[in-house]
């Protein structure tokens, strides 16, 4: 299945009807995650479920989560090759970002590290000379920054 070219809104007439009609499990196991836009209409929405809507609001957060982290792979790959680095070099990540920020790279850093070949995830300031790129990820401001590795 290939990825939608623009991500799907969830908003809260699709939500109640997927829900209503017993589909919405389904559904989210067939989307591509990656497909995902939440709203905070859409969880508040889901909010007064009780337990299914519990559910339906950690996956939803989970899976916005995951779409950041991914976002911010493709965009440490961009600056990789704006950099002139060669596809071998290790590098240094550094970010900056609110608490939700954070907790993405370090939920997924693993993830992060891998795709980039970045040997560290340091969240403070690069250092002079570091190629440095600002960011808006799903209303979240990041601050990236980069620098190979000996």
């Amino acid at each position: 299945m290939s990825p939608l070219k623009k991500p799907v809104v969830l908003d809260n007439d699709v939500v109640s009807r997927l829900y209503g009609a017993g589909t919405l499990r389904r559904a989210l196991e067939v989307w591509p995650k990656s497909s995902f836009c939440v709203t905070e209409h859409v969880i508040e929405e889901a909010r007064q479920w009780r337990t299914e809507g519990q559910r339906l609001v950690a996956l939803l957060k989970e899976l916005e989560a995951e779409g950041i982290a991914r976002e911010v792979v493709r965009r440490l790959q961009t600056m990789r090759r704006s950099a002139g680095l060669d596809i071998a070099d290790h590098i240094i990540t550094y970010y900056e970002g609110g608490d939700s920020v954070h907790l993405v790279m370090t939920r997924f850093a693993d993830y992060i590290k891998q795709e980039t070949l970045s040997r560290e995830l340091i969240s403070a300031v690069p250092p002079a000379g570091s190629h440095t790129e600002k960011f808006r990820i799903s209303n979240y401001e990041i601050s990236l920054g980069i620098e190979k590795t000996a």
